[in-house]
């Protein structure tokens, strides 16, 4: 059965030189991998790009059309006509033949951005912004244009092909069934893959989205450098950002984050100003290189601390609670020095087990309130988790002190 055309448009646009390849590479893996209908495809090139695009691309015989056979699309679905593929042009309106001067780069640079500027004026559009393409310079204009007018549903992307695949002129999509293609290795020698080893992924660009700071401004200022002049100017004189506050209050048992009470089982705030405590008290060696992601004090699973645990967790606990489950929560969290290495271990494993599974439990929790109170993970010679946020803004105040520990 043909899919059908969708409501919601999805536009794909592509900056492209003399490899369009790679538009019906990223079609493939939005409409198949991720399920994204795409609705049109626009290309932004030079004059000989565009021959070259309509050639292997265009038409019933191009690429996009058998994309579209192969996977059982309705070809109606995904526009692609001539008009698609913006040619840039000169001072004088004729098409360029490539981006080599500098007043070659500044008709790229007005031409991409007030064609994106445009089609992100339409509420109705999501669109898919893909560089790889063409010159270098038309991809970092496409990071610009998206910096300016992107909106939050608008993308970035570039697809990652394997070397192979991606020097081969004839290979556009990974059909249904595995085909055998000539390819050159690494070492420009000939031999035979098969197209269900493409590996193909599509990488996300994280963009800075400046549009809301433009305002009106976009729409009066047409020259672009006058345009980031006057952004720039506008970011220079905003006033500085709020500073997040973590305040653990372990004589009241209650956590806040910029005021804001966070609302969470005894145990779990236990284990959130354990992870909060760690990073507060986390001194940086003077003569190892800086700790610009706040990582080296994350910790392994295997070297928690259950007894500076269970004294943060009896802060957050009711007494009478605390009185009453004391016993059974030493024996769940504790290892008795009385038991076997096999014991051990085994207790160990648990232990691992359960932490795990209570981050999995609080983080969407603090998540809510913000991406910085999440217990993140970093792999090193093996998983090791912490919080990211700068112990600067970390305070913790009331009767629990982990020097009692060591």
């Amino acid at each position: 059965m043909s899919a059908k055309c969708q409501q919601q448009r999805h536009i794909l646009v592509a900056v492209s030189g003399n490899t369009p390849q790679i538009v019906t590479e990223t079609l493939f893996y939005l409409w198949v991998k991720e399920k994204v209908q795409i609705e049109a495809v626009y290309i932004v090139t030079t004059r000989k790009g565009k021959q070259v695009a309509w050639e292997k691309l265009g038409g019933q015989d191009g690429a996009i059309a058998r994309f579209c056979r192969e996977y059982d699309i309705e070809p109606s679905c995904i526009a692609f006509t001539q008009d698609h593929i913006i040619v840039l042009k000169g001072a004088d309106g004729t098409p360029l033949e490539d981006i080599r001067s500098t007043a070659d780069n500044q008709f790229l640079q007005a031409q991409l951005l007030g064609f994106i500027k445009r089609l992100t004026d339409d509420d109705q559009q999501t669109l898919h912004c893909l560089i790889g393409g063409g010159r270098r310079t038309m991809s970092a204009h496409m990071l610009l244009a998206l910096t300016l007018y992107g909106r939050e549903q608008d993308r970035l992307t570039h697809i990652l092909v394997q070397e192979e695949f991606e020097t081969n002129e004839e290979f556009f999509f990974p059909p249904k069934r595995s085909e055998p293609l000539a390819v050159r290795d690494a070492k420009r020698q000939m031999r035979v893959m098969q197209t269900r080893d493409h590996n193909l992924q599509l990488a996300d660009i994280p963009v800075v989205r400046l549009r809301s700071l433009l305002g009106e401004d976009s729409q009066m200022l047409k020259d672009i450098e006058e345009l980031i002049k006057h952004l720039q100017m506008k970011i220079d004189t905003l006033p500085p950002a709020a500073q997040p506050e973590l305040l653990i209050d372990l004589q009241h048992g209650t956590i806040k984050f910029n005021g804001q009470k966070l609302s969470l089982s005894p145990l779990h705030s236990a284990l959130f100003a354990y992870y909060a405590e760690t990073k507060a008290l986390h001194k940086q060696d003077t003569k190892s290189p800086p700790d610009d992601d706040g990582v080296k004090c994350f910790q392994a699973d295997r070297d928690f601390e259950p007894q500076r645990f269970l004294k943060l967790y009896q802060c957050f606990m009711p007494k009478l609670r605390w009185m009453n489950s004391e016993s059974k929560l030493r024996q769940e969290w504790l290892e008795e020095q009385t038991r076997t290495a096999k014991e051990k271990r085994e207790a160990l494993e648990k232990r691992v087990a359960r932490l795990q599974v209570e981050r999995s439990k609080l983080n969407p929790i603090v998540k809510k309130i913000s991406p910085l109170l999440a217990i993140d993970s970093e792999k090193k010679r093996e998983t090791v988790y912490g919080l990211r946020l700068d112990k600067k803004f970390i305070k913790i105040i009331g009767n629990h002190s982990p020097d009692e520990n060591n």
